[in-house]
């Protein structure tokens, strides 16, 4: 199984970047990873030691949907992987079974809080590309921070376009919601810890 570590990364959290790195490769050994970085509001563009790619989106929460079908677009052209290990800079991963990320569509983190977010929908986001989402919400919901999936999953996605992507207004409810339409479910499988806020 080839594993490729896409790490979603704001510029103000580039300093986790090297802490996340080793938490992931206490449970995996990613064959490669790339960083991406959205757009810079100032222009500059991102200090950071790893490969990395900005994408097409300005570097807002609210974006996140975007950065992440520009994610996956860049990582099905530009390497070859059976599953794509999603995370957050900031974000701790504890646990992965890789067993079951090797076998079905989508695992991750799935619990009451990740399932009953219901202020996803309908969030109005003034200060970015995404629009407010008012369309049906997945019954399982992965969590954000942590998620595999593979490349069919990835390429269903990207199939459905940037148009779609920018109709959500949380990244983990659209890849979630693309899942369950194409006929899986998410899996149980990444145990993780994000940052005290």
């Amino acid at each position: 199984m080839i594993i490729y570590h896409a790490i979603i990364c704001h510029e103000r959290d580039v300093h986790y970047l090297d802490e996340h790195i080793v938490s992931v490769n206490r449970v995996s050994n990613p064959m490669e990873r790339c960083v991406y970085f959205g757009a810079s509001l100032s222009g500059d563009p991102p200090k950071c030691h790893l490969p990395h790619h900005v994408v097409g989106a300005f570097d807002l929460y609210e974006n996140l949907p975007l950065k992440t079908f520009c994610l996956l677009e860049h990582a099905l052209a530009a390497a070859n992987w059976d599953v794509l290990l999603k995370t957050d800079a900031n974000t701790e991963v504890l646990e992965i079974d890789w067993q079951l990320a090797s076998r079905y569509e989508l695992t991750g983190h799935i619990g009451e809080i990740q399932s009953s977010r219901i202020y996803h929908a309908n969030k109005v986001c003034q200060s970015a590309l995404s629009e407010g989402y008012s369309g049906p919400l997945p019954s399982r919901w992965v969590g954000g921070p942590a998620y595999c999936l593979n490349r069919q999953l990835a390429r269903l996605i990207v199939a459905r376009g940037i148009w779609y992507a920018r109709g959500h207004a949380y990244e983990d409810q659209m890849v979630s919601l693309v899942a369950e339409e194409s006929g899986f479910v998410a899996q149980q499988g990444i145990r993780y810890k994000e940052p005290e806020k």
